[in-house]
């Protein structure tokens, strides 16, 4: 993930940078996988009961740092091959944890969110797909970006946390709107409804908000 980052910051400002990335992302993928499944093995259930007093599906709110949302996250976010990011989202959605600020359960409801903004028809297609194999990397067919809209792109996505652990989760981002220039836009997350509020359009100024994270 810090490789694509640093290469990225340092061409083109425009998101196509991100396409030339996509080993990079399947990579996190590789890793990813083989660790899902070990958190998922009976034995690991039973070093979490012995050390925690809990299962793994009832730990939501246990904070622990290994480093799992993050790389997951961000390639939901700027990937645009739609089995690679849906697969990243289908792993988070396995380990419904904490790390640090870092809420699995937000972070898929962010990621799907962008996903569904960005290519409506690819997401829905896979949500469809009950068995979709979490488990397996995607066949070399399936690493190719679709023809996406440019002006389905969204640019600089900027989350705002909530106060409270239950409070309401905020999406910032920009698209381009042709020879009109940007057109900003917001969606809120309601965390006790899991529901999202349509789009709306919000002020440059809104979009730079202290406490985007």
């Amino acid at each position: 993930m810090a490789w694509i980052i640093a290469t990225c910051c340092l061409s083109t400002p425009q998101e196509s940078a991100f396409d030339m990335h996509t080993n990079d992302f399947v990579s996190i993928l590789t890793h990813s996988i083989p660790i899902s499944k070990i958190r998922r093995s009976t034995s690991y259930e039973s070093i979490h009961q012995k050390l925690y007093g809990s299962s793994l599906s009832q730990s939501t709110d246990h904070v622990i740092e290994m480093g799992w949302i993050p790389p997951l996250y961000y390639t939901a976010l700027k990937c645009r091959v739609p089995h690679i990011r849906f697969q990243a989202i289908r792993l988070l959605e396995r380990s419904p944890h904490r790390e640090g600020v870092w809420a699995a359960t937000t972070a898929v409801a962010i990621a799907r969110r962008v996903m569904q903004m960005e290519d409506s028809e690819s997401y829905g297609k896979l949500c469809k797909d009950a068995a979709f194999p979490w488990e397996a990397l995607p066949a070399e067919e399936e690493c190719v970006r679709p023809p996406l809209d440019e002006h389905c792109i969204v640019h600089d996505v900027q989350i705002v946390l909530p106060d409270e652990p239950m409070g309401k989760v905020a999406i910032r981002c920009k698209r381009m709107k042709s020879s009109e220039g940007w057109e900003f836009l917001e969606s809120v997350y309601d965390v006790r409804s899991a529901s999202w509020s349509e789009e709306t359009e919000a002020a440059y100024a809104d979009c730079q908000s202290d406490n985007v994270k």
